[in-house]
């Protein structure tokens, strides 16, 4: 299995076009006829990360009885409780500030010949959900991997742009991280194993070639934010591509994915920002945590702490 890092990809998968409305009467906006406390304890994530909590809660009680496995108890007791706030706080943003609108395609004059000129509508979405390690790469496929390593991301000679990649070339299925490693995870009890999976989909009429994905990255709260940007080019009308974010070393990490890209469609000079749409499924859809690992998954760069 051969690795490639820091290059720009095509994607493959294809998906079908939706029409996009780009009028502003459209835009969804939230209810704001109720209170806040309302309408952050009706919200569905905090109530089921609500009752997680109190599960949490009640298994560091039976385990301070028994006096069996309370390291675990209070460790997951602690997660939990951390995700669960994390989640009541942004629920309580999104309900204060709503979902942005929707806007008409960009429209723009030349000050010399008093001309307008459309620019090129865009319907770029993206979205990320939770799935545990290892991977499964298919024969002649790729996995594109984010490695959260603070080091490498910000030292002198810093890669902050471009993916890992782990690229399949045998006839068969094959993992990743391979076995070797996740049983010295799973030995280790290292909470890290999973990985946010993120698929950014073109369902616009033209083709992007070069699309810039900034994901803010904050290292145990530590700031300022690092800036990790997702470069993927080209995205053809109607294809999709994804790749993978992993903590690759012993800080846990915070990502935000923002409500805007910056992409260059053919037929223009130079990229331009639009907007990332995403299908509002969770006013926290943004959010991705990440645990502290204490195995090395990528290990391509060292960690601050070595």
């Amino acid at each position: 299995m051969s690795k490639r890092k820091g290059r720009k990809h095509s994607s493959k998968k294809t998906i079908p076009k939706t029409e996009v409305n780009n009028t502003a009467e459209d835009a969804v906006s939230l209810p704001n006829n109720k209170g806040m406390f309302d309408q952050v304890i009706s919200n569905g994530w905090v109530q089921n990360s609500g009752i997680a909590l109190v599960l949490a809660v009640i298994g560091l009680g039976v385990a301070l009885y028994t006096r069996q496995q309370v390291n675990a108890a209070i460790i997951s007791a602690a997660g939990v409780g951390t995700v669960f706030i994390w989640i009541v706080a942004i629920v309580a943003l999104r309900h204060s500030t709503g979902p942005p609108a929707t806007t008409r395609p960009e429209v723009s004059a030349t000050a010399d010949k008093g001309e307008r000129k459309t620019v090129a509508d865009t319907a770029i979405f993206m979205e990320t959900r939770l799935v545990s390690l290892p991977l499964t790469i298919q024969p002649n496929e790729t996995a594109h991997i984010v490695s959260l390593n603070k080091r490498r991301i910000t030292s002198k000679n810093a890669v902050n742009w471009g993916f890992y990649d782990v690229y399949n070339d045998g006839i068969t299925a094959k993992q990743w991280p391979d076995q070797a490693v996740i049983g010295k995870a799973t030995q280790a009890h290292n909470p890290a194993l999973f990985a946010w999976k993120a698929e950014v989909s073109n369902h616009g009429p033209n083709t992007v070639i070069d699309l810039s994905i900034p994901i803010k990255l904050w290292f145990e709260n530590e700031k300022p934010e690092v800036i990790y940007n997702a470069i993927v080019t080209p995205l053809e009308a109607g294809k999709a591509f994804t790749f993978y974010l992993v903590n690759d070393c012993k800080k846990s990490v915070s990502a935000v994915w923002p409500d805007t890209a910056k992409l260059q469609v053919i037929g223009e000079s130079e990229r331009r920002e639009v907007p990332l749409r995403r299908t509002f499924r969770s006013p926290i859809d943004q959010i991705m945590m990440f645990f502290a690992s204490s195995t090395r998954l990528v290990g391509d760069h060292p960690c601050e702490t070595e």
